[in-house]
């Protein structure tokens, strides 16, 4: 009888916190056959990454297996000793973490890093020069250009997605059976993305790999997954064919993750689709079913009663959906759901700029970066020569792929960097002087990818938030009136001003981080990609509170992202960036249906349904291929109108 290749039975995992074991992982089982693609799908908190360090033996110290199994090859590895984990842990069973900077060594060469793993994990004795070749023939095979070039230098001098594949190719070193791909394109743009999801696939038919793949994307799971594990508070709530569950979510939760991601035929007009609610920390779950206080479809005996309706189809991949609900009753109400999130009717009008003047303009911008020593200089032109205009009122996006300049570019625009050439104009002055520039700072709001470092984690939210408004002098009851004014504007509870940054939730903290950037009533924002960190469903709260503040204030924002199907939602006007350059600037809809250059179309391509799974994937990106294969493309740049 064949038997999996990994099998999880019954597994419950918890933590230590602060004086009491919390669970995490409760009751999960699934399997993994050879060659098969396992995709475990959750919002942040789900249990998703304790599941995959369980079965590779990594969880912390705080953390135990408190009852379950876990077969691989037919061998138990619950239990196993640390001797006993070092000849299955890199040799049988291997890893990718989320962030490739952060798991590799800053201070060694690429090389050395690879070597060591060949010379770890070989008993033999191996000469170098077989090593070397062995790490230049990983590099080939996971598409690393100028593998002789990769090995002598530093992680830092990569970018994100050729240092992905480096990290692929470590965790092929010692030639594993099962591959554990945690979160692998998380902050990759969509080409880099759509490039290390094609390789994976290609490398599972190569090697006859299995892979575990953990994410909240959904379109990752359509692209690659052959099975789907939907986690929501430690425990399974749906768990079938991938094609299955993607076509017919049976479970609500599942089927709210679907409605969450963003499409390119979204209608502007229409708020994204979002979950209420945050998920339960663990450790504070609700009395019956965990996601009752969040589901459209739960009634009173879903607060009481967490039963599981073992739902099981025909065939090798049995379908697992925890609700009480039958499933004829369940299908019809979740073919109700609407797509109308209550817009806040308490936002009023607090800039009273006029709509459509000029308020940012930036003529023949540079900013050139010297690299190298005197005998190889070499100049890195991150900003060459970019012109364009924000009008008051107006979201201009600004996107591309990682390199392409787009954070250079703003950070240039405010002074971070100081420009190499060009000029930039506030409210139709010119920023020169040091008191010019002050008074720009003190008019312009910033929300940064990465919500929870951007605060003094030493400082409560209510005092990171009134920070801005000390420096600008407000009196200290001018301060607290605005403060209760910004928590209701994003939708935060008062009683959290007196928690710390590590105690709210990722939504909750980009949220006070909006707060922050609106204290001092900006006149524009600058998001350098706001969202890309999140799960789709908080992701779409945040968008739909950023347009609705928009809206409202009729604030002007500089949104960087390389999410195109946002962009297209959120954007008025769209800045196209390749190697430092602008390669196009149009009105979001002109350019998502008539693009103009070859790259700008590359990029939309990125977006849109590969044709292996378009059936599948059709459910997540509506758009139609069709409308731009038939454009021809032109290489130039789109000239605008300076009023947009």
């Amino acid at each position: 009888m064949k038997h999996p290749l990994l099998e999880v039975e019954n597994l419950s995992v918890s933590y230590q916190m602060e004086n009491k074991r919390v669970q995490v992982v409760r009751d999960l089982s699934f399997s993994i056959d050879r060659g098969e693609t396992l995709a475990i799908v959750g919002e942040s908190g789900s249990g998703k990454t304790a599941t995959a360090l369980s079965i590779i033996g990594l969880l912390p110290d705080n953390g135990k297996i408190d009852k379950g199994k876990i077969y691989f090859d037919g061998k138990q590895l619950a239990g196993q000793t640390e001797k006993e984990w070092v000849e299955i842990r890199g040799k049988k069973i291997a890893m990718i973490m989320q962030d490739p900077m952060s798991a590799l060594n800053p201070v060694l060469t690429i090389g050395r890093q690879m070597e060591e793993v060949f010379l770890l994990r070989r008993k033999e004795k191996v000469n170098k020069k077989r090593i070397r070749q062995e790490c230049l023939s990983l590099l080939g095979l996971v598409g690393v250009t100028e593998p002789e070039l990769r090995l002598n230098q530093y992680p830092h001098e990569l970018s994100g997605g050729i240092l992905q594949r480096i990290t692929i190719a470590i965790a092929l070193a010692g030639k594993p059976d099962l591959l554990i791909a945690d979160e692998p394109t998380t902050a990759l743009d969509g080409i880099i993305k759509k490039q290390i999801l094609s390789l994976l696939a290609d490398l599972q038919k190569q090697l006859n790999l299995s892979i575990l793949l953990i994410t909240h994307d959904l379109a990752e799971t359509a692209t690659l997954a052959d099975k789907v594990l939907v986690l929501y508070a430690g425990k399974a709530v749906e768990y079938g064919k991938a094609d299955l569950v993607l076509k017919e979510p049976q479970h609500p939760y599942t089927k709210s993750l679907l409605k969450a991601v963003p499409t390119m035929d979204l209608d502007k007009n229409i708020p994204l689709f979002a979950l209420k609610g945050q998920p339960p920390k663990p450790g504070h779950l609700p009395p019956g079913c965990a996601f009752h206080p969040r589901c459209p479809i739960a009634e009173e005996k879903c607060k009481k009663d967490d039963a599981l309706n073992g739902l099981k189809e025909p065939g090798p991949y049995g379908r697992y959906v925890s609700c009480i609900r039958p499933k004829e009753e369940r299908k019809k109400l979740l073919s109700a759901i609407k797509l109308k999130p209550e817009r806040s009717s308490k936002i009023t009008n607090i800039f009273s700029g006029e709509n459509g003047a000029p308020i940012l303009e930036i003529h023949d911008l540079k900013k050139h970066f010297k690299a190298g020593n005197f005998l190889s200089r070499k100049v890195i032109k991150a900003v060459d020569g970019i012109s364009f205009t924000v009008n008051s009122g107006q979201i201009t996006a600004i996107v591309g792929e990682s390199g392409s300049g787009k954070s250079t570019l703003w950070k240039t625009i405010v002074g971070l960097h100081q420009a190499t050439g060009g000029e930039v104009y506030y409210l139709g002055k010119k920023l020169k002087t040091m008191k010019d520039k002050r008074a720009f700072y003190q008019q312009v709001g910033f929300v940064f990818q990465n919500a929870s470092a951007s605060f003094n984690p030493r400082m409560t939210v209510g005092e990171s938030i009134l920070e801005p408004l000390r420096a600008a002098k407000w009196n200290p009851k001018e301060r607290n009136g605005r403060l209760e004014r910004l928590f209701e504007l994003v939708g935060l509870p008062m009683e959290k001003r007196n928690a710390y940054p590590n105690e709210l939730s990722g939504g909750q903290q980009q949220r006070a981080a909006i707060a922050r950037a609106l204290s001092v009533n900006p006149k524009i924002m600058i998001l350098d990609e706001p969202v890309s960190s999140l799960d789709v469903s908080i992701q779409a709260q945040i968008i739909n509170l950023l347009k609705e503040l928009q809206e409202k204030l009729q604030i002007s924002m500089l949104f960087i992202s390389h999410d195109l199907p946002l962009v297209r939602y959120f954007a008025d006007q769209v800045l196209v960036m390749h190697h430092g350059k602008l390669v196009e600037r149009a009105k979001c809809e002109e350019l998502f249906a008539h693009p103009t250059h070859p790259y700008s179309e590359k990029l939309i391509r990125a977006f849109l349904p590969s044709e292996e799974k378009n059936k599948t994937v059709h459910l997540l990106c509506h758009s139609s291929h069709s409308e731009m294969s038939g454009k021809s493309l032109q290489n130039r740049e789109r000239t605008l109108p300076s009023k947009v």
